[in-house]
């Protein structure tokens, strides 16, 4: 089920090293700097105790957006992207700060700040930080293609059972996959792994090359697959198409039904969703 796979995302990326090194100098600069006037209200205790919430739950919440907005976001350019994420980050945090924020800080005056302001200053800054999450990672895959080396042998992972294809390995060598899927448009293509998706501008034929050691089957003119990644197959309007574990449905054109059909993996997935 995507949203749990999604939440299993989100509670492992506590227990990473590097996000748990940035999120402790982010919260002790919140709580020894004091924003939103919890300096004043708040002692030193409370105000660790108040942004520990912010930073763990802001930090789940981030990659469980971005996990359960891969499908939605697929496509779109960069601002695009940042602002469809910001706004999902918008609807899911915001009641959480805004309660968590009524239960420890005392209100000044009347009351504290209205709920309209808590959306749009976590909308602003989630849509920040996921613009700079977004460029810097696409930085790294960048400079990891260009400083990456095409070998002719496909690696294998340390367990000797996953194979690691060429195209995986040199445009993200962080990213385990397995790849899902391969779709070209105009002089790009876009390779979906179960963890992230990828941009690169290169010929289709060539990105299916590199696929080496990977039994995969070409679907359509423009669409590359992993047996093993399909889940099911529907028909509509006339058109053939096979539902893959990203949560796409990709098409089968003619020329290629019997080939893939011929797959016992394949068949076997689609008599079963029938």
């Amino acid at each position: 089920m995507p949203l749990v796979h999604a939440l299993i995302e989100a509670l492992q990326s506590l227990i990473q090293r590097g996000r748990l090194a940035i999120s402790a100098m982010v919260l002790l600069t919140l709580v020894a700097a004091g924003p939103f006037d919890t300096l004043t209200r708040l002692t030193l205790a409370e105000r660790f105790i108040y942004w520990s919430g912010i930073v763990v739950f802001s930090l789940v919440m981030a990659t469980f957006v971005t996990a359960i907005m891969r499908p939605v976001v697929h496509g779109m350019q960069q601002w695009q992207e940042s602002l469809a994420k910001s706004a999902a980050m918008a609807l899911v945090f915001t009641p959480a700060v805004y309660g968590w924020t009524h239960l420890l800080v005392p209100p000044r005056g009347e009351s504290i700040m209205g709920f309209h302001w808590f959306f749009v200053y976590v909308t602003l800054i989630s849509m920040i930080i996921f613009h700079a999450r977004g460029m810097v990672a696409r930085a790294r895959i960048i400079h990891a293609f260009r400083q990456s080396e095409s070998g002719s042998v496909p690696a294998i992972s340390p367990d000797d059972k996953v194979v690691i294809p060429r195209l995986l390995r040199r445009i993200a060598p962080a990213d385990p996959g397995p790849v899902i899927r391969i779709e070209a448009l105009d002089h790009f293509v876009t390779v979906v792994t179960s963890r992230d998706q990828y941009r690169l501008r290169m010929r289709f034929a060539d990105a299916v090359d590199q696929m080496d050691g990977v039994d995969g089957l070409i679907t359509h003119r423009s669409h590359w697959i992993t047996p093993e990644e399909v889940v099911g197959q529907v028909r509509m309007n006339g058109r053939q198409f096979l539902n893959m574990s990203c949560g796409t449905s990709v098409p089968v054109s003619r020329k290629y039904y019997a080939e893939i059909m011929a797959n016992a993996l394949i068949a076997a997935k689609s008599a079963r969703h029938r």
